[in-house]
């Protein structure tokens, strides 16, 4: 794994990318190109606008669906026990 320079990790930081994340990147086969560029995606701030659960997302992503899928597929909302009122 070739190291980013010091050069590129202020690019990273500029970009609003941390060292670890650059790291991580790297690590997992990015360039260093992409991996000092690429813009971090705030998953659980998109989540939150689209109006879908933070958990379920995961929940998804964990099962194997494409993140695009994950975000945008309805909530399936029937099979949810209904509150009683007592």
């Amino acid at each position: 794994m070739e190291r980013p320079t010091e050069e590129e990790y202020k690019i990273a930081e500029s970009n609003g990318i941390s060292r670890q994340t650059v790291y991580q990147r790297i690590k997992y086969g990015w360039s260093k190109k992409k991996a000092i560029t690429k813009p971090v995606t705030n998953y659980r701030k998109l989540c939150k606008e689209i109006g879908i659960n933070y958990d379920t997302f995961n929940q998804r992503l964990e099962r194997g669906w494409k993140v695009e899928k994950a975000l945008n597929h309805p909530v399936n909302v029937k099979n949810r026990p209904k509150n009683k009122v007592v």
